[in-house]
């Protein structure tokens, strides 16, 4: 429809529910509709504003106006109380919308948006923001939680003139901030101030301007959200708890000695598990690091990151676990992201808390497959250059001690106190004669460095 110029009013067509008018670059008005109406989409037409009569169409639940030549949206806009889906992707506006107190998604890719207001006049339950592709310096995500409060998902692809992502607070579960080729430094909030998610993806792919304090806050950031999921998922072992994960990516080729104390140059590694000397029961957790160069990632039509690991009892028994992360599980990512280099990985998930069994050694392989887009049912290997993991060691009856009112300090000790320095030593020892790299320092448990909350 391209040669469609002009509609005539529909707003007396009561029954009208949806309207598909894409690609019909002609038209330039935006057309006269029924209150009732709830889908509109002006995809690819000529259209170059949301006029003040917009507040009419009180029914309207969702609106594409992407690819349009739209400069200019009215305030009225927000009064449309049923408006959970706004789409403005690659307009010409330059000024970020008012927004509807009920709507959840705004997509705002590609538009001149250059700054994002620190104040806004009213609250929002918006849970989606995509700011991809714009021309925005500086993110003070504490403002956008503050203002959007319910504010779960970010996106911030290619924003090639983002130097500062401030304030990131610790229950935003979804951040993509993917080829930020400008973004130096990254920083977050107190992480005490917010509940962690159950699930986290955050990926800083291709901003290879990242100086070292930035890895580090990211890296620090990472343990201590396993740390919370670790706990959240063992303090509600025997209730239920829902599904726990977490992956992280960021450029670069090194594994932290301070976070991840085995280490090892290949896709493989063997570890010794610290002895339990107390009188009660413990869980074992493993957080894993891998690096990898992603470069052909983009021709994939999924990527799975798989780890297959066995843990050895005292008793000589041997019980075998898989766990996987993969793109189709998170639902807004874009698998087909252009990556260049080397990356790091930081993944967790709850598959990776087990019970102790007296177990005392631990063996991990890691694998990187990519679905071929063009041939069925194959998958090429991405070969992974190194691993690192990181144990951490709870006590199974903490969480009903700290119920009677015992102290953090009481319940949670760092990860290596299990053992005693000499059997400690001894590990060391036995992993260097397996060609295992070991840290010998102590390694802060990101559990027992947060203030825990009892039990439901």
């Amino acid at each position: 429809c391209e040669s469609l110029v002009k509609l005539p009013c529909l707003n007396h067509l009561a029954s009208l529910d949806s309207l598909h008018l894409e690609g019909c670059c002609s038209l330039k008005k935006f057309p006269e509709l029924p209150k009732n109406i709830s889908f509109l989409n002006l995809h690819e037409t000529g259209i170059e504003e949301v006029p003040d009569s917009i507040e009419h169409l009180t029914g309207l639940e969702m609106l594409f106006l992407s690819y349009t030549r739209v400069k200019n949206v009215s305030t009225r806009i927000s009064k449309l109380e049923s408006l959970w889906l706004l789409d403005l992707s690659h307009c010409s506006i330059a000024e970020f919308p008012e927004t509807p107190i009920n709507l959840r998604e705004l997509r705002l890719p590609g538009t001149e948006i250059e700054e994002v207001p620190s104040r806004f006049d009213c609250q929002s339950s918006l849970t989606l923001l995509d700011l991809s592709g714009t021309s925005i310096t500086t993110v003070d995500v504490a403002s956008l939680v503050i203002r959007f409060e319910n504010l779960e998902h970010l996106k911030i692809n290619y924003c090639d003139n983002l130097e500062l992502l401030s304030e990131v607070p610790p229950n935003l579960s979804y951040l993509e901030a993917h080829g930020c080729t400008s973004l130096e430094k990254v920083t977050f909030i107190d992480q005490n101030l917010f509940e962690v998610p159950n699930g986290i993806f955050m990926i800083f792919s291709d901003c290879f301007n990242f100086n070292k304090d930035s890895i580090d806050n990211i890296e620090e950031t990472a343990m201590f959200k396993v740390g919370a999921q670790v706990e959240r998922w063992i303090s509600l072992w025997e209730s239920g708890c829902e599904s726990q994960s977490l992956f992280l990516c960021f450029p670069g080729n090194e594994i932290s000695a301070n976070k991840f104390e085995f280490q090892s140059l290949n896709s493989s590694i063997n570890l010794k598990i610290a002895p339990n000397w107390r009188i009660g029961g413990r869980f074992l957790a493993f957080a894993i690091c891998l690096v990898a160069d992603l470069t052909n990632c983009s021709h994939y039509k999924d990527t799975e990151r798989i780890c297959e690991y066995q843990l050895k009892a005292t008793s000589g028994g041997n019980e075998k676990f898989k766990t996987k992360w993969s793109d189709r599980q998170w639902r807004d990512f874009e698998s087909d992201l252009e990556f260049k280099g080397e990356h790091v990985l930081i993944m967790f998930n709850d598959n990776m808390v087990k019970k102790d069994k007296d177990y005392e050694e631990a063996s991990f392989e890691f694998h990187i497959k990519g679905q071929n887009s063009w041939v069925k049912d194959r998958f090429d290997d991405i070969k992974v250059k190194k691993c690192g993991v990181h144990v951490f060691y709870v006590d199974e009856d903490q969480f009903g001690e700290m119920s009677n009112g015992e102290s953090d300090e009481d319940q949670i000790d760092e990860t290596s106190s299990d053992a005693s320095d000499e059997d400690q030593e001894m590990c060391n020892i036995e992993e260097m004669s397996k060609d295992v790299s070991y840290v010998e320092e102590d390694i802060p448990d990101p559990i027992a460095l947060r203030k825990r909350r009892k039990p439901n």
